[in-house]
C-alpha cells in the first residue's frame, strides 16, 4: 500500500513538470513559425514618356486620333493580376485586363480620341492584386477645331507637330520654310501635312533639303501660291489639286526644278511669275491657264525654248513680260493671245531672249526664229545698270534691231563693253551719258540705219567712229550730233576732224 502510494506521487510529479515545461516554451514555438513564414506579393510599376504616371497629348482635331504607349511592370515576386483598366472620357485602351509574371512588363496603347473642341483630363485606373505601387495614370489632351488661321513652319519638327494635330484648313495661310526669306531650314518631308485640304495662301521658300512636295496632294490653294529658292526641289507634282488662284502664282529661283507639271489644273490666277529657275525646260504645266487678272512675267529661265504652255491663255488684263530666257526662240504659244488682242497692257519681249520679236512679228507668223550665237535679236535699250551688266556678260558681236543707250539714270557708261560689237542692223543712239570719247566703238564696221549722238555734255572726241564713217558701205543712214561738248558733222568726220 505504501509503495503504491509513493509510485502514484512520483508519476503525478513527472506529469506536472512536463506540463510546465511545455507551457514555458509555447511562445518560442509561435515566434519561430512567424519568422520562417514567406509571403509572395505583386508590385505594380508604371512608366510613360514623361516619367511615372503621366501622359500628355498634343492638340488633336476633333474626331481624329492620336496614340501613346505606356509600360506596366511587375517588380514583385507573385503574378500581377490586373482585372480592370479603365480610361477617362476621350481615351481608349488596346486592352482592359492582363496578367504579368514577376519581373516582367507589358506595353499598353492608349488612344486620345476627342469628339469636340475641349480639354480632356482624367485618369487611367488599374484594379489589381498589387499590394503596393501606383495604380493610376494622369491623362491630358485638347481637342481643337479642324480649321486653323495660319502657321509658320521653319523646322522639320514644327512640320511634324503641326501635321500631327490634323488640321484640314488654314484660313490665312501657311509658310513652310524661312519666315524672313533669308535663313534656310532643315525641312525634308511634308507628308505629315497630308490632312490639309484647303489653304488660303501657301508659301514654300528656302528649303534646300526639300526634294518634292509630297504630302500636299490634297491641298487646294485659293490665294497665293509661292515656291521660292528651294535649291533641292526636283518637282511640284503634288500640287495638281489646285485650280484657281485669286492672287499670285510665283515659281522662282528653284535651281533643280525641271518642270512645273504639278500646276496643270490651274485655270486662273491674278498674277503669274515664272522666273529664275535655272534648269526649267518648259512651262507646259500652265497648259490649262486661260486667264490672268493682271500681269504675266516669264524671265531668267535659261533652258526654256518655247511658250507652248501658254497656248490656251486667252486673257491677260495687265502686261506680259518675257525677258532673259537665253534659249527662248519660239513664241507661237502666245500667237492666239496676241491675234485676239488678249493683252490689256503692254507686251514686252525685247530683252535678252534668244529671239525678241515684237507683237506684229508674232501676229504675222514670225513667231519662231533661229538666231545665231553672238547675235542679239531685237531692239536693245540700255538705260539701266542691270541691263548694261547683262549686255557686258553676253559679249554680243551683232545687234539685229537697233541700239539705244541713255545715261539719264546715272548709267556708268565707262563700264559699258562695246569692243566686241561689229554690226548693228538698226539705228544707234547715244545720249545723256558721261562719256568723253567713243573709242569703244572702234570695232563697229556696219550700221544699217542712222547714228544720233546728243546731250553728252563731256563728249569731245568721236575718233572711235572713223573706221565706220570712212567705209562707204559702213553707214546706210545719216549721222547727227548735237548738244555734246563737240558736235562734228558727218563730213567733218569723213575729213578726219574727230576731236575738238
Amino acid at each position: 500500500m505504501t509503495n503504491y502510494f509513493k509510485l502514484s506521487i512520483l508519476l503525478l510529479s513527472s506529469l506536472l513538470i512536463i506540463s510546465c515545461s511545455s507551457s514555458d516554451n509555447d511562445d518560442d514555438v509561435i515566434i519561430t513559425k512567424e519568422e520562417n513564414e514567406i509571403t509572395a506579393n505583386a508590385i505594380i510599376a508604371i512608366s510613360t514618356e514623361l516619367g511615372e504616371n503621366s501622359l500628355k497629348f498634343d492638340k488633336k482635331v476633333a474626331n481624329s486620333s492620336d496614340s501613346k504607349i505606356f509600360t506596366v511592370s511587375n517588380t514583385g515576386d507573385a503574378n500581377l493580376v490586373i482585372t480592370s483598366i479603365t480610361a477617362p472620357i476621350g481615351y481608349s485602351l488596346d486592352l482592359n485586363s492582363v496578367t504579368i509574371t514577376p519581373n516582367s512588363s507589358k506595353d499598353i496603347t492608349v488612344y486620345f480620341e476627342p469628339t469636340e473642341v475641349s480639354n480632356y483630363e482624367g485618369q487611367i485606373v488599374f484594379e489589381s492584386n498589387a499590394l503596393s505601387g501606383k495604380n493610376t495614370i494622369n491623362c491630358s489632351g485638347t481637342g481643337v477645331n479642324e480649321v486653323f488661321e495660319g502657321a509658320i513652319l521653319t523646322t522639320q519638327q514644327e512640320v511634324n507637330d503641326f501635321g500631327n494635330i490634323g488640321y484640314t484648313e488654314a484660313t490665312e495661310g501657311i509658310i513652310i520654310g524661312s519666315e524672313n526669306g533669308f535663313s534656310e531650314t532643315d525641312i525634308v518631308d511634308l507628308t505629315p501635312l497630308v490632312t490639309l485640304t484647303k489653304v488660303a495662301n501657301l508659301r514654300i521658300r528656302r528649303n534646300p533639303l526639300l526634294l518634292n512636295l509630297d504630302g500636299l496632294e490634297n491641298v487646294n490653294v485659293t490665294g497665293v501660291l509661292s515656291i521660292l529658292q528651294n535649291d533641292g526641289l526636283l518637282n511640284i507634282d503634288a500640287l495638281s489639286t489646285i485650280t484657281t488662284l485669286s492672287s499670285t502664282l510665283q515659281i522662282g529661283y528653284n535651281k533643280l526644278l525641271k518642270n512645273i507639271d504639278g500646276l496643270s489644273n490651274i485655270t486662273t490666277a491674278a498674277v503669274v511669275f515664272i522666273n529664275g529657275n535655272d534648269v526649267l525646260e518648259n512651262i507646259d504645266g500652265l497648259m490649262s491657264l486661260s486667264s490672268i487678272e493682271t500681269d504675266l512675267n516669264v524671265s531668267e529661265n535659261f533652258f526654256i525654248t518655247n511658250l507652248n504652255g501658254l497656248a490656251n491663255l486667252t486673257t491677260v488684263s495687265g502686261n506680259v513680260s518675257i525677258e532673259d530666257n537665253d534659249r527662248l526662240d519660239n513664241y507661237c504659244g502666245i500667237k492666239p493671245l496676241l491675234i485676239n488682242d488678249g493683252i490689256g497692257g503692254i507686251f514686252y519681249a525685247r530683252s535678252f531672249n534668244k529671239y525678241n520679236p515684237g507683237t506684229s512679228e508674232i501676229k504675222n507668223g514670225e513667231c519662231q526664229k533661229d538666231i545665231p550665237l553672238g547675235v542679239y535679236h531685237g531692239y536693245l535699250s540700255i538705260t539701266l545698270q542691270g541691263v548694261m551688266d547683262k549686255f557686258n556678260e553676253k559679249g554680243f558681236e551683232q545687234i539685229d534691231g537697233g541700239l539705244y543707250i541713255d545715261g539719264r539714270e546715272n548709267l556708268l557708261i565707262e563700264s559699258l563693253k562695246l569692243e566686241n560689237l561689229r554690226r548693228i542692223n538698226g539705228n544707234l543712239t547715244i545720249r545723256r551719258t558721261t562719256a568723253t570719247n567713243l573709242d569703244q566703238l572702234e570695232n563697229l564696221i556696219y550700221v544699217d540705219g542712222s547714228i544720233d549722238i546728243r546731250e553728252n555734255a563731256s563728249l569731245s572726241e568721236f575718233c572711235g567712229l572713223l573706221p565706220l564713217i570712212n567705209d562707204a558701205a559702213g553707214l546706210t543712214g545719216t549721222f547727227t550730233s548735237s548738244d555734246n561738248e563737240y558736235n562734228p558733222t558727218q563730213q567733218e568726220l569723213e575729213e578726219g576732224t574727230c576731236t575738238q
